[in-house]
């Protein structure tokens, strides 16, 4: 299975969602390895609540070197998008992952300057 995702500026917005049991590991969207670790709930819940930077960088050391040592999923890539058009195209925008945005964006706030 191939997929991918936004780096976002939070690690526990990345790693909660990927990584934690917490989701419904029947309906998942996220958590597309099915991977559950205790441990790694439990880290995840310090740094959630950790105030200060460094000790919050330390826990995503530990849950980032433990979920290596699982190895539940194995990046092999990143598949860049690209879109090509005339120069006469203007507004066209794409989100951080280089997809059409349908809010805000894409094609329906594009215009032809001709």
């Amino acid at each position: 299975m191939m997929y991918g995702g936004s780096i976002d500026p939070d690690p526990s917005l990345t790693y909660g969602p990927d990584f934690g049991c917490e989701q419904d590991l029947k309906s998942r969207s996220s958590n597309m390895p099915g991977y559950c670790n205790k441990e790694i709930d439990a880290l995840l819940a310090r740094a959630e609540v950790e105030s200060d930077n460094k000790k919050r960088k330390e826990l995503f050391d530990r849950i980032i070197i433990k979920i290596s040592d699982d190895l539940p999923e194995l990046p092999i890539g990143y598949v860049p998008r690209f879109y090509t058009f005339r120069d006469y195209v203007k507004g066209f925008t794409v989100n951080d992952e280089g997809e059409i945005q349908f809010h805000g964006g894409g094609l329906s706030h594009a215009w032809l300057d001709k």
